[in-house]
């Protein structure tokens, strides 16, 4: 299990969403701590992953070397990657 650290942003954007979805994303973010090879795609053009969770992204930066998952935001797929 790698550790999870949470940015503010993104902190904000969960903040903003219904409790059932807040804690469909924590569950995620949780398995995917376990294992982020299974649950993280890199995304092209940036240094970054995403784990979908339905119609929501959530954008990590995997510090492998470290074994931390930095969760930088997160949204609907709509626009999350408009605001990057």
């Amino acid at each position: 299990m790698v550790e999870i650290e949470w940015t503010k942003k993104a902190v904000e954007r969960l903040d903003e969403l219904e409790d059932d979805v807040k804690e469909r994303i924590r569950e995620k973010v949780e398995d995917a701590s376990d294992f982020p090879d299974h649950y993280l795609d890199r995304l092209t053009g940036v240094n970054a992953f995403k784990l979908r969770i339905g119609d929501y992204r959530v954008i990590v930066d995997w510090k492998k070397d470290k074994e931390k998952l930095v969760i930088l935001t997160l949204g609907h797929r709509k626009d999350i990657y408009r605001n990057m």
